[in-house]
């Protein structure tokens, strides 16, 4: 709730004029969406003889910023609407990323490398130095207009684990054409299963091609990358590729990138460097959930390695326990009764271990809300997860399944989670700091919430939820133990990116001889898709 007040008269409505302004005509100092906190500063400016009070709740108690996913407009202002942001997922975590930014010397360095027609500059340094902040500043010029000139980026990649090369490659050609009129973009590939192996390569087809009839004299094209080292090894790699032929492709020597890495030696292709070190006084990322994913009883913590048999169990629950990959007290004490029916332990089964632990002093975890939530985001690999599933699998979980509430829990979550594209329908989530171990139950949660909510059979709809379904859903299978269903799924979900279909291929094969077998069934299925994938072509 944003509203003046005070005894005093209404000061000619100017809290009513202000506010009616900035949002009929937007503000560039904000971001891309007018969010009371953000107005409160801006009327406050402009009508000294009022207060603007902004209070807010989180379905608990009164917090200071509220809900990041309410709004109350879309910010028009010219700045917004011509930015390479406007309807870009990543938009708000680059506007938290610069809301207190200040120009630094690294980067003019790095406007200064691109103006000068260097083809690629590699912005290095650890975690937490400012790389990501750098990037974010270049996509958004009104938080440095002395360094960054207006429009500097044409297209601006934020990747996480669990992007796709068909994703990235459909999101960059999707931002250049936005940004370059004379860029014809072609129509996609036959989506049709049954004939996407005649299908044209994607990367080709849909970027390489349409950049190549632009023609050698076309003017600078500037793309930021960030996120480059977050990629699954498979999709890094062949993202490495992909950059390194535009890099070296003669006719596009106008397209220039700035990639943030903490591995410069992966970007031979980048003839020139800026390194970031972390300013003094920089905070922290924030500390990791994983203390409140493991609460047990008392002492249970300190005793890793008692093994459930020291309980007294029949011979039926141990049996049930070790089916279910549960082999420790600690285990026990760190899953509700939930999680243990999800993971196939018998109702009854389930009664006896909870009475046995309540004996010795000890208990079935009893989950918050806010803790289902972040065990069900640790399973997700660092891949953004769309709040639909979210929902759909912390109910399985014991956790809030109505978006509304889940919402709520959200914002009661604050520092913990990042999320993107906050109060849309296609908000994503995801965790903030260190990831801890995943539980079994919740891959099975989300495994069969995909199931629901993303099936293969819809899989050309598209939407969000096909999207992590695309990136993530075999992972979910295979750790879950359903391999038949995860190799089944790896055999729907192809990549139409020809070489990226063989590495991914050749990675689970080595990942199922790792774990089952060289020998073992499901490695041989696996295998058999391995020889008879495309051989390796184009990028």
């Amino acid at each position: 709730m944003l509203t003046a007040s005070g005894d005093r008269t209404a000061a000619g409505g100017c809290f009513t004029r202000s506010l009616t302004a900035v949002l009929r005509s937007g503000d560039p100092g904000l971001g891309e969406r007018l969010r009371c906190p953000d107005l409160r500063s801006v009327i406050s400016g402009h009508c000294p003889a009022q207060t603007a009070v902004h209070l807010a709740f989180d379905g608990r108690r009164r917090t200071t910023s509220g809900d990041e996913g309410l709004w109350l407009a879309v910010n028009t202002s010219r700045a917004w609407q011509e930015s390479v942001l406007t309807g870009h997922l990543a938009a708000a975590e680059i506007e938290r990323l610069t809301a207190a930014y200040e120009p630094t010397p690294e980067l003019g360095r790095v406007v200064g490398l691109l103006l000068t027609g260097a083809r690629c500059v590699a912005v290095t340094g650890a975690s937490g130095s400012g790389k990501s902040t750098l990037l974010s500043a270049l996509a958004r010029p009104s938080v440095a207009e002395s360094q960054v000139p207006t429009r500097f980026l044409h297209a601006v990649l934020f990747l996480t684990p669990g992007t796709t090369p068909e994703q990235i490659v459909a999101d960059l050609a999707g931002q250049l054409a936005r940004r370059l009129p004379q860029l014809r973009l072609p129509p996609g590939p036959d989506g049709d299963h049954g004939r996407r192996a005649a299908a044209p390569d994607l990367f080709e087809h849909l970027l390489l091609d349409p950049l190549r009839a632009l023609g050698p004299g076309h003017g600078p094209v500037h793309v930021a990358v960030d996120g480059l080292d977050a990629l699954d090894p498979v999709d890094r790699d062949w993202m490495l590729s992909s950059l390194k032929h535009l890099l070296t492709d003669d006719g596009l020597g106008w397209l220039r990138f700035v990639i943030a890495t903490e591995l410069p030696e992966n970007l031979p292709g980048c003839s020139a460097t800026v390194a970031m070190t972390r300013p003094a006084g920089t905070a922290q990322p924030p500390a990791s959930p994983e203390e409140a994913l493991a609460r047990a009883a008392d002492g249970a913590g300190a005793r890793p390695d008692i093994p459930a048999e020291v309980l007294g169990l029949p011979s039926d629950a141990l049996r049930a326990l070790d089916a279910a990959g549960v082999s420790s007290v600690v285990e026990l004490v760190t899953l509700s009764g939930r999680e243990l029916l999800l993971l196939g332990v018998p109702e009854q089964v389930v009664k006896t271990v909870a009475d046995r632990l309540y004996d010795i002093g000890l208990s079935l975890a009893d989950r918050t809300a806010g803790q289902v939530v972040l065990e069900v985001l640790a399973a997700t690999g660092g891949t953004p997860l769309p709040v639909r599933l979210l929902g759909a699998a912390g109910g399985r979980l014991g956790g809030p399944a109505r978006i509304p509430l889940l919402r709520d829990v959200l914002t009661q979550l604050g520092p913990d989670i990042h999320r993107i594209a906050p109060g849309e329908p296609h908000e994503r989530v995801t965790l903030a700091g260190t990831r801890p171990a995943p539980s079994r139950a919740a891959h099975r949660a989300l495994a069969e919430s995909i199931e629901e909510a993303a099936p293969v059979a819809a899989r050309l709809h598209g939407g969000p939820e096909q999207a992590y379904a695309e990136a993530r859903q075999a992972d979910h299978l295979w750790a879950a133990r359903r391999y038949a269903d995860a190799v089944a799924c790896l055999a729907t979900r192809t990549s139409r990116i020809r070489a990226h279909e063989r590495r991914r291929w050749a990675a689970w094969h080595h990942r199922s001889a790792a774990e089952l077998g060289e020998d073992h069934p499901v490695t041989e299925r696996i295998r058999a898709h391995l020889t008879a994938a495309a051989p390796t072509g184009g990028v």
